[in-house]
């Protein structure tokens, strides 16, 4: 789809997993969905990324879409091509405490001095990390993060109860988390419930699509996977 970056397996590893989707009518929906998104999501000056079924922390979310600047590899360094969850884990850790010394980030996780030293590292290297009197801080997020909107799409054809589950779990790396069903008018109840959890629902059913309800927007970088879509998209383009 032109303006729209597609990843999915690549004969370049940047360290994304995905499933093989499963054939069945949960599959067209998602297909039929992903036809629209041009038509939804329209940026003026960003790009957009599609993810299908990528692993994330144990889990398949069926869609994550990222609108992201097209400078985002500006100051891309190579070594970011080489950095981890845990290394990230650790950099949300700096970056939430405003700055950590090293004792400081031993004492605030459960890694050991070596894996931190070593990650330290790495994210120095990739200029993620500034050193000031003795303390490690994340470099100005809009400096190294150029993710604006990270949303996911959990489908399912009728099953309300884990529709919303699924959906609701995706929170955590997201900033806006949306079902998709093909139920054409579901119950005021039912688009109550997920209004209740923050997340937006659609509706999509005989070639119609209807936006029922909006999700909660949260900023992001929400956690350590949020990075792993940014470091996906970047390592994606600098090596195509």
């Amino acid at each position: 789809m032109e303006n729209m970056l597609v990843i999915e397996d690549s004969h370049i590893d940047i360290g994304l997993k995905r499933r093989i989707s499963t054939v069945g009518p949960e599959l067209d929906l998602v297909e039929e969905f992903i036809h629209e998104i041009p038509k939804i999501f329209k940026p003026k000056k960003n790009k957009l990324a599609l993810f299908v079924e990528p692993l994330i922390d144990g889990s398949y979310p069926d869609l994550v879409i990222a609108e992201y600047t097209p400078q985002i590899i500006d100051n891309w360094k190579e070594s970011r091509n080489a950095l981890s969850n845990i290394d990230f884990k650790i950099y949300e850790n700096i970056r939430s405490h405003r700055g950590l010394t090293s004792t400081e980030l031993f004492e605030n996780t459960n890694y050991s001095y070596k894996t931190l030293l070593h990650s330290i590292e790495k994210l120095y290297d990739a200029g993620l990390l500034d050193r000031n009197n003795g303390q490690w801080k994340a470099k100005l997020l809009q400096e190294t993060y150029s993710i604006k909107r990270l949303i996911s799409i959990e489908a399912k054809v009728k099953e309300w109860k884990t529709l919303l589950s699924q959906a609701d779990a995706n929170q955590w790396f997201s900033s806006e988390s949306y079902a998709l069903s093909s139920v054409a008018n579901p119950r005021e109840s039912t688009i109550d419930k997920f209004k209740d959890y923050g997340v937006g629902l659609y509706s999509l059913s005989n070639q119609k699509l209807v936006k029922l309800n909006e999700a909660k927007k949260q900023s992001l970088p929400k956690s350590y996977m949020s990075w792993m879509f940014n470091e996906w998209i970047g390592r994606y383009i600098s090596q195509h």
